[in-house]
């Protein structure tokens, strides 16, 4: 059994250095981030033919974004991301896709921050109000992995 807790960052591309900076946080207490996207390395970067790019780099990155996924114990939605002290935002709609894959392959999910849509209310989420309190819980996740115990979510790891 892997001793290492792996969680996958999801949130906003455009908060994306906030989430960069929480996956940073992560490797300091021994967990392992499985984003990709959050560093920019790819499997592609450098594979494919610069001209007209763009539509096989999304395709590439998208199926890469899932293997993440696969990799991981845990996603973690991340709705806590502010551009200014009362302002929310969500651009795009790659994390609730993601999400909803975790979901589909019974993954164990956490929602940070505030409900965004009503499938975050789903039986088995765990939802935390802030990242402080999102980081105790996956610390406590962290500790029952290397300690062989399950957490008692229906969506085992």
């Amino acid at each position: 059994m892997d001793k290492i807790l792996k969680v996958y960052l999801a949130g906003s591309y455009r908060g994306r250095a906030d989430i960069l900076e929480k996956a940073k946080e992560l490797a300091t207490k021994g967990i392992l981030t499985t984003s990709r996207w959050l560093s920019g390395i790819s499997d592609a970067m450098g594979n494919v033919d610069t001209s007209g790019a763009h539509e096989r780099l999304s395709t590439v990155w998208a199926t890469e974004d899932l293997l993440d996924i696969d990799r991981a114990h845990i996603l973690v939605l991340c709705n806590d991301i502010r551009l200014e002290d009362t302002t929310f935002f969500h651009s795009g709609g790659g994390k609730f896709v993601e999400m909803g894959y975790a979901v589909a392959q019974h993954k164990t999910i956490m929602v940070v921050g505030p409900i965004e849509n009503i499938f975050q209310y789903l039986p088995g989420i765990i939802r935390q109000p802030d990242w402080g309190a999102a980081l105790d819980h996956l610390l406590c996740l962290s500790e029952d992995l290397e300690l062989g115990e399950g957490h008692g979510n229906k969506y085992n790891y």
